[in-house]
């Protein structure tokens, strides 16, 4: 059974998924508009960024480099999936960006080797102590 600071982990990571989903399937006429560049890829690449590392820390898998991989290619098959759905559905006048698709796979990525990084430091912090 998991412990109860591991609960709130998976809770967090759920949370985060669910936002990633309202959040990117949100009709596009209700979004704000901003004059900065790229601030669309941003997005993606933080939202998948901390997707991947929410659910790294929610199932320990003692930071092994196949679940990293195996987070990494989560993370991008459910970036796909939602620019797919927005593609499915254009009433939400949303449209599926491949480069968005990009973003998220690169975001994910990116949180997947920093939380390889941050455990491995920790792990050897741990074991000088």
């Amino acid at each position: 059974m998991p412990g109860k600071h591991n609960q709130w982990a998976i809770r967090l990571a759920v949370l985060w998924t669910a936002s990633i989903f309202i959040a990117c399937l949100w009709p596009g006429k209700e979004l704000p508009k901003t004059d900065v560049p790229f601030a669309d890829k941003w997005t993606h690449f933080v939202l998948f960024g901390g997707f991947a590392w929410l659910w790294l820390r929610a199932i320990p898998k003692d930071g092994r480099l196949s679940w990293l991989l195996s987070m990494t290619i989560i993370s991008a098959a459910v970036g796909v999936l939602v620019e797919f759905l927005q593609y499915a559905f254009p009433i939400l006048g949303r449209s599926g960006d491949s480069w968005d698709a990009l973003a998220d796979a690169v975001g994910g990525l990116l949180g997947s080797l920093l939380f390889g990084l941050f455990f491995k430091h920790r792990l050897l912090r741990k074991n000088k102590e």
